[in-house]
């Protein structure tokens, strides 16, 4: 509990948990079950938008956390999550989807590009090129169709 920052929550009833809190919590109860030294099999973690209800500092340190699992050669995890920036920074490999169909696959740099960013989303863009490789995407002007533009970020033995 200590290591996924929620000790405070262990004498709270679930129910009075905010949002945040109890995405945190299911978090840690998630990686507790499969955090473990056998590494006979693999171990598979699936994210769906699992920065919702999370303000910035706990979904860096959230996604800091899943990367830190992700390490081990026995782990295959995915996410979908909407923040092209923490999509960026933290993926090995990204799949972007556009009304669900596939635009591109590949590392960050590769795929988070201002030409199929512009091309599939209705967002003026500016990229800057970062240290390792990756690229950040810096004051973007969204626009109405942006909420169509998925990305789905690997980490890990892909």
């Amino acid at each position: 509990m200590a290591h996924f920052d929620v000790t405070e929550f262990s004498q709270r009833n679930y129910q009075t948990l905010s949002g945040g809190e109890r995405q945190r919590v299911n978090f840690a109860r998630v990686l507790a079950q499969l955090w473990r030294d056998d590494s006979s099999t693999g171990r598979y973690l699936f994210l769906d938008e699992p920065l919702t209800f999370l303000d910035i500092r706990h979904q860096i340190d959230f996604m800091k956390k899943v990367r830190a699992f992700a390490v081990a050669p026995d782990v295959v995890t995915v996410g979908v999550v909407h923040d092209l920036n923490l999509a960026a920074r933290f993926a090995d490999h990204i799949v972007l989807l556009n009304h669900g169909r596939l635009v591109a696959t590949g590392t960050p740099i590769d795929v988070l590009t201002a030409h199929l960013i512009k091309r599939h989303s209705a967002c003026r863009r500016h990229i800057r090129r970062e240290r390792l490789r990756r690229p950040a995407l810096l004051r973007l002007k969204i626009g109405p169709s942006l909420s169509q533009l998925n990305v789905v970020s690997g980490f890990g033995a892909l």
